[in-house]
Parts: C-alpha cells; sequence; structure tokens
C-alpha cells in the first residue's frame, strides 16, 4: 500500500537525520524538532494504517456476508450488462438452467430463452431506460431442451463511478404452478361435461 511506502520513507529520513545529529554536522535543536515531526507524522500514519486495514476487513467481511447471500438464495439470482450477458449467477441459477455457474458467465442469458419469447426479451432489454424496473412470466429452455416457465423480474442498478450498468435479475420457477392451473383447468371442463350429459 501507498502508506507503507509513505512509512518507510520517513523510517529512512529518521534514520539519516539521527546520522546527521550523531555527526554533528547540523544544528541539534533543528534536527531534535525535525525528528519530532518526523516521529507525530510516523504515529499518524500508522493509525491510519492501522485503521484502513480494519476497514478492508469489515469491507472483505461485508462482501463474503452477501457474496454467500446470493449463492445460497433459493431462487436464480443474475447479474448482467444492459446487453443481457451473464456477469454473475448464484447456485439457484445454475441448477435452475442446468449449467455450472462457471459456463453461465460471460454466456448471453438470450440463450436460456426459448425460442418463443426471445424477441420479447429483446424488446425488454431494449426498453430499458424506460422501464427500467420489469416484470413478466418467461420461457426459458435448460441445457437439455426442456421448457419451464419463470416469473422474471430484473431491475437496472443505477450508476456507480464509471461502472457500466447493471441489471439484476430474479427468476422464480413457476412451472408447478403452471402445471397445477392447468390440470384445474381440465378437472373443471371434465366437471362441466359430466353435469351435461
Amino acid at each position: 500500500m501507498q502508506v507503507r511506502t509513505t512509512d518507510e520513507y520517513i523510517r529512512q529520513a529518521f534514520l539519516f537525520l539521527d546520522g546527521l545529529r550523531q555527526e554533528g554536522q547540523t544544528k541539534p535543536v533543528q534536527i531534535e524538532r525535525a525528528l519530532e515531526e518526523l516521529e507525530t507524522a510516523l504515529v499518524q500514519l500508522k493509525i491510519a494504517n492501522e485503521e484502513l486495514e480494519g476497514k478492508n476487513l469489515e469491507l472483505a467481511t461485508e462482501h463474503y456476508r452477501f457474496q454467500e447471500l446470493f449463492n445460497l438464495a433459493p431462487d436464480a439470482f443474475l447479474v448482467t450488462d444492459t446487453n443481457g450477458t451473464i456477469q454473475e449467477a448464484n447456485r439457484a441459477a445454475s441448477a435452475l438452467l442446468l449449467i455450472p455457474q462457471s459456463v453461465l458467465v460471460g454466456k448471453p442469458l438470450s440463450v436460456c430463452v426459448a425460442e418463443s419469447d426471445r424477441r420479447d426479451f429483446r424488446t425488454r432489454l431494449n426498453q430499458l431506460s424506460a422501464n427500467p424496473v420489469q416484470e413478466w412470466d418467461l420461457h426459458l429452455q435448460a441445457r437439455q431442451g426442456q421448457t419451464f416457465t419463470v416469473i422474471c423480474k430484473f431491475v437496472a442498478a443505477p450508476l456507480v463511478s464509471a461502472q457500466s450498468p447493471r441489471l439484476y435479475w430474479l427468476l422464480h420457477d413457476i412451472s408447478d404452478r403452471e402445471r397445477m392451473r392447468r390440470e384445474l383447468a381440465a378437472l373443471r371442463n371434465r366437471e362441466v361435461g359430466f353435469i351435461f350429459q
């Protein structure tokens, strides 16, 4: 870190001034004052360095905690750029799409969208500036070809410094609910058929 480089520089200056004082080449009062100032600066730098190390540890702990929360969430979470290229994927996303997390990163999310929904998917991405928070039913296609329905929610994250915009996705599998809805409709149709027989 830069602080340690400065710390070493002050130590060298301290040793140099101490050497001059011992050789008697400058006035002792000037050397003593300079040594005191250097010593004060060194103490302040050590304190600042310890505070920075503490903040770094605190940030690393928070990052780990949120990364763990992201990875262990029961629903699929993805982070993409505005083109839909996956930058991060949690374990649930990997399980849902039947693709390892490491393979998902760098792939366009559109390759996991069922062919029937790709145009709508692209349209929604293109409307991002007008509608930065969106929710809709989306048909995905897993690696082995099975199609299923998810509730898809995404939000465009506000820009932070020079970062490019990021989209945060939540994909919740509603295939079971859709299947039960179809079964219930079929049962009702059968009941209506029995009534009119």
